[in-house]
């Protein structure tokens, strides 16, 4: 089930600092330009246009995401989605999508994990 869907034009340099979540299943979509993502499991990273990036928040998780640029904005998509499976231990991915290739296409980028095609990223859900 949906919980939030946030489409966020972020300023240059600007973002958002540090802070939690757990039982939530976070998926991050660039539309334009990028995003610094920082989080407590270690990852830290660059996702940009193209890319998909998916958390599982489980137990807990602290993260910020900052746009990459200091000089252009950026526009994201950001889905918030509770999961099927609560307490679960913390998880992160991210994926390039070919995203020229496949204009006018469906392209299955989040699903299931016990649907997944093997080509999607995917969630407790």
């Amino acid at each position: 089930m949906l919980c939030v869907l946030n489409d966020d034009t972020i300023a240059a340099g600007m973002g958002f600092g540090t802070y939690p979540h757990a039982n939530m299943e976070i998926i991050t979509i660039p539309l334009k330009g990028g995003l610094t993502h920082r989080d407590s499991m270690g990852n830290e990273g660059a996702i940009r246009f193209g890319e998909v990036q998916v958390m599982s928040a489980g137990t807990g998780i602290e993260h910020s995401e900052m746009n990459a640029s200091q000089e252009k904005e950026a526009k994201t998509l950001q889905l918030w989605v509770f999961p099927d499976k609560e307490d679960v231990s913390p998880r992160y991915d991210q994926k390039s999508f070919d995203i020229e290739n496949q204009i006018n296409t469906f392209v299955n980028i989040v699903s299931p994990k016990d649907k997944n095609n093997g080509n999607a990223l995917w969630v407790y859900q």
